[in-house]
């Protein structure tokens, strides 16, 4: 969750209903398709959105106090919580977590079954922002005000790191490390914090430039919005920053997520787009059907589209990004049983069929129920897939990655959570990316 943005362009009084056709509709190959569907509660002011463990879409709605959810299809939920929810973020525990404002000063939980639980910040932090999981286990988020960067357990036990100064948003990074936008008064900057709370900043070279958002791309480096310098900034893990210029003056981008398709999508809230940029910089729009809906939160959702909120129209919006096709199976090298056997299938543009991927080894019989994320590498000409499964009866998540290869022959990793993993490349089979 990041403070609320409040400007002259924020003209929450409009609500309009133009709604396109169904999200389940049968996949499109063609990138930029956009539907919209118009929250429940009127003016609830929308402000964050992520995938949760169920496969659905759960959005802070900070004006109602409510934390609302959306189907693949449409279909709506909203809960009531505590406190105005801003920005969210899916939980190490399955769990949907997401930061409210100063006034309220907590961090809150709220489960699948719509239970919120919030937790006070300690004495002297002020004003909770952008949240994310880390990679040890634990939420970590932004404090703007008292210019901090905390880290709070799935208990509820916080730590606060100084060294900050009015960060926005935080995204896990490549490096291990928790990457975060920092206002920094009238400089910006991109700042970088260990798991024991080391924190080293980098300023963007255009000054004022009041960065927002920020994510991990598919090429290494962290990405991220720069709402007044009007770019989007790219940086290196040893903090080099490149800029980029958007086509529309005054666009105003503020959040911004990797998508299935290998590049980073962003949303303009002055310019009423959503943005496309690929890893070298070539940059697209798409004009939002609703006038001056002021796009917000974005996120990839587990359908191979873009989903982001829209603070004014009050609504959920949904872009295609053009569909892409996978397939592999072989053999690799097994200590366990000296072959292990894999086959995977992600080609629902194609057949529609479930996503699937399952392998053999032994004593371990791996099948997948769920791909949260696929993640596509045209450079490394590689598919990173995240989810859940069963490894015989025992329920695990798992993470994925196949590789096309040099000369045809390709590779594959899998690491399960119950601490199975493999890698290697194939002794037969192939993978193939489309």
């Amino acid at each position: 969750m990041r403070r609320l943005l409040t400007t002259a362009l924020a003209t929450a009084s409009l609500v309009f209903s133009l709604v396109a056709s169904d999200a389940s509709a049968a996949p499109t190959t063609t990138p930029g398709t956009i539907t919209e569907y118009p929250i429940p509660t009127a003016a609830s002011l929308p402000l964050g959105i992520t995938t949760g463990s169920d496969r659905n879409l759960w959005f802070g709605e900070n004006r109602a106090h409510q934390v609302g959810r959306i189907t693949l299809t449409g279909s709506f939920m909203e809960f009531p919580v505590p406190s105005g929810a801003s920005l969210d973020t899916l939980g190490p525990d399955g769990n949907v977590w997401y930061s409210t404002d100063a006034i309220a000063n907590t961090i809150g939980r709220i489960t699948q079954a719509g239970v919120a639980t919030e937790f006070s910040m300690p004495s002297g932090s002020y004003g909770p922002g952008g949240i994310t999981a880390g990679p040890d286990g634990n939420l970590w988020f932004a404090v703007f005000f008292s210019g901090q960067i905390g880290r709070v357990t799935t208990g509820g036990i916080f730590t606060m790191f100084s060294g900050a100064s009015e960060p926005e948003e935080i995204t896990p990074g490549p490096d291990g490390n928790l990457w975060f936008t920092n206002v920094q008064g009238l400089l910006g900057a991109v700042g970088r914090i260990t798991t024991s709370g080391a924190v080293t900043l980098y300023e963007t070279p255009t000054q004022h430039s009041f960065p927002v958002g920020i994510t991990s791309g598919p090429d290494g480096n962290l990405w991220f919005t720069e709402r007044n310098g009007n770019k989007i900034g790219r940086i290196t893990t040893t903090g080099t920053i490149t800029e980029f210029p958007l086509l529309t003056p005054g666009s105003f981008p503020l959040d911004i997520t990797a998508g299935p398709d290998g590049n980073l999508w962003f949303t303009e809230n002055g310019g009423n787009k959503i943005g496309r940029i690929t890893p070298a910089g070539s940059i697209t729009e798409f004009l939002i059907p609703t006038p001056a809906s002021g796009p917000y939160g974005i996120t990839t959702g587990p359908d191979e589209a873009i989903w982001f909120v829209e603070q004014n129209g009050n609504k959920i919006g949904r872009i295609t990004t053009g569909c892409r096709e996978a397939d592999a199976n072989g053999d690799l090298h097994s200590d366990n049983a000296g072959k292990a056997s894999f086959s995977m299938d992600r080609d629902r543009c194609e057949d529609q069929d479930t996503d699937d991927l399952h392998l053999h080894d032994g004593n371990t019989n791996f099948q997948s129920d769920q791909i949260l994320s696929a993640l596509y590498n045209d450079v490394d000409q590689s598919l990173t897939l995240t989810g859940t499964g069963f490894d015989n009866s025992t329920p695990v998540t798992f993470t994925a990655v196949a590789v096309n290869g040099l000369a045809g022959v390709g590779s594959f990793i899998l690491t399960l959570s119950d601490g199975y993993s493999i890698s290697g490349t194939l002794l037969d089979g192939e993978v193939s990316l489309n």
